[in-house]
């Protein structure tokens, strides 16, 4: 968690915009659009997975759709190894440490169209 509340942290100062949402969420109003996760009227590029062990395999199924279409998944902390609630490969590789982390999400926030970085 400590890792996850790091990043938050850090996009805040980094004045880049981000929302939060969950498998629920997800599941009910997600769909892969134009290499783009598109969350109701809203679109991602990138989505960041907290650590967690247990992933649902709707939300696996919409991240590998995601990833396939171009989008980018970055796992934070240890990547999930159990697919609702039994042992499973999920083929979601760890970012590494905070800071492989946060290059990886400046990188992703940097390829935006019309992105607008924050003062560092």
């Amino acid at each position: 968690e400590g890792q996850f509340k790091e990043i938050l942290d850090w996009l805040i100062g980094q004045h880049v915009e981000f929302d939060l949402g969950d498998e629920t969420l997800l599941d009910e109003h997600a769909r892969v659009t134009d290499g783009t996760l598109q969350v109701g009227e809203l679109s991602y590029t990138t989505v960041l997975i907290p650590p967690m062990f247990n992933i649902e395999a709707r939300t696996l199924e919409l991240l590998n759709e995601f990833q396939a279409a171009g989008g980018r998944v970055i796992t934070l902390g240890e990547a999930p190894t159990f697919v609702d609630g039994g042992p499973r490969q999920t083929g979601l590789a760890s970012a590494g440490d905070a800071d492989a982390a946060r290059r990886l999400v400046c990188e992703s926030v940097e390829r935006r169209p019309g992105a607008r970085r924050g003062r560092t």
